[in-house]
């Protein structure tokens, strides 16, 4: 399972009152996709399936080379 975590709001709030405290300026950026599939270098990643995948083609393992960062 993969997850991206996510501040909360009383973090953020706190954050910004803290750096206006100081009277410090701040910047934001978003960028969507990054890392979104990105190609991967030279090196051969191999990975097995997930739970459930093995059952569902009758194989007993399965190993896979990734083309892509997941």
């Amino acid at each position: 399972m993969t997850y991206a975590p996510v501040g909360k709001l009383n973090t953020f709030r706190y954050l910004i009152s803290l750096i206006r405290g100081y009277g410090s300026n701040m910047d934001h950026l978003d960028v969507d996709t990054a890392f979104l599939n990105p190609e991967i270098d030279d090196d051969d990643i191999y990975m097995t399936l997930q739970e459930g995948w093995q059952e569902c083609l009758n194989a007993p393992k399965i190993l896979v080379r990734l083309r892509k960062a997941l």
